[in-house]
């Protein structure tokens, strides 16, 4: 299992072009690249949690094994150097060792704008029922794209 830190960028699909995500009927809001060999098939949509919690949902294949993460919008952000979305991904099904990922919002003169996605810091939690956890919600239209 890969502890390692990474990055990653995610840009939004466009042109109307549909990329199956998670299911076959949930299409990808956005697409990834990454210059890690270790890290394909990066792609993210749009979600709603239980509470009604926007999110952003991040499925990715690390090391041959596909994972899922999450990116919240930082309401805690007070300096021009912190993250724009905070939030982890599960390097393990119980969802107990996880990276931190931290994103920010950037604009490309060929990309337009887009996220630029750091994986980093393994870090050990207890397992916990989701319906309990806090979160910021994510409105669409703070979404960059």
């Amino acid at each position: 299992m890969s502890s390692k830190n990474f990055s990653f960028n995610l840009f939004a699909v466009k042109d109307g072009k549909e990329i199956p995500a998670f299911t076959k009927d949930v299409k990808a809001d956005y697409t990834g690249s990454s210059q890690d060999d270790s890290v394909k098939n990066i792609l993210a949509t749009k979600a709603v949690a239980k509470n009604g919690s926007k999110y952003i949902r991040v499925r990715l294949t690390l090391d041959g094994k596909v994972r899922f993460g999450a990116l919240f919008k930082n309401e805690k952000k007070s300096a021009e150097n912190q993250p724009d979305f905070t939030g982890s991904l599960d390097l393990d099904d119980e969802g107990t060792l996880r990276l931190r990922l931290a994103a920010w919002v950037k604009t490309g003169e060929k990309a337009g704008r887009y996220l630029s996605v750091a994986a980093s810091e393994p870090m050990q939690k207890p397992a916990q029922d989701a319906s309990k956890s806090s979160s910021t919600e994510v409105e669409d239209e703070e979404i960059p794209f």
